[in-house]
């Protein structure tokens, strides 16, 4: 009798550990709630838990990984994928260079943070690949300048036809001011929880383009999310 209560509680116990073990396990490591397999030619994989989402694709240089994803742009992406020549390169703030290369399977002068930009990213862990910040400060100079052939001369330095700009640029333009060297407080300031240009940031690329004022760029697509710009005669 005694053994088999000893037996019994043996069972208990080795559940328990088991039943903890999970759970523990799934804490660190909790399943994903969706998964969208978007595929194309570099098999783009979105994967979303409930605290953040992942990007993973894999081109000719190898597997790629990038922590953030904007289900907002997949109709401006697509757009890309189906309407710009293959050999197309796009000039946009780096941080949606993954959801170009991965989606609209484009080239983009910079897909990654340099170095020297991390305090600008909030969870800087992730971050595994780097560009040059040589690159980085470029494309803020292209959107933060106020000449148009500042922008066109970037844009020929690394052979962009075009810009993309998303709405959410104008919450990023402190750094990219910041990137430029440049003062941010002249060009946004905080509206409550909206950030606006100021009338000496209404003069730049980026509140032009975001604005459709003249930049000397052709605008060819928009919607609520993105606008997309291209050199003329490309």
């Amino acid at each position: 009798m005694y053994r088999l209560v000893k037996k019994g509680f043996l069972i208990i116990a080795i559940i328990a550990i088991v039943v903890i073990a999970a759970v523990v396990t799934y804490s660190f490591y909790p399943a994903p709630i969706s998964t969208d397999k978007i595929g194309g030619k570099y098999d783009a994989t979105v994967t979303r838990w409930t605290d953040r989402v992942q990007l993973t694709y894999t081109d000719q240089t190898g597997e790629h990984t990038s922590n953030y994803f904007d289900d907002n742009l997949k109709d401006g992406l697509n757009w890309i994928n189906t309407q710009t020549p293959e050999n197309t390169t796009i000039l946009a703030w780096w941080d949606y260079g993954h959801m170009i290369t991965a989606v609209g399977q484009r080239s983009t002068v910079a897909r990654n943070p340099s170095q020297e930009i991390l305090a600008s990213i909030s969870d800087s862990s992730t971050i595994k690949e780097f560009d040059s910040n040589d690159k980085i400060v470029d494309i803020a100079q292209a959107l933060i300048t106020d000449n148009p052939a500042t922008l066109r001369e970037i844009m020929g330095k690394y052979n962009a036809d075009y810009v993309m700009v998303c709405k959410d640029d104008e919450l990023k333009a402190t750094w990219m001011c910041k990137v430029a060297g440049l003062n941010s407080s002249d060009y946004i300031f905080s509206d409550g929880p909206m950030m606006k240009f100021t009338d000496i940031g209404k003069i730049t690329m980026l509140a032009k383009l975001l604005d459709n004022k003249d930049t000397g760029l052709t605008l060819v697509y928009q919607d609520a999310q993105m606008k997309i710009y291209q050199l003329a005669g490309v």
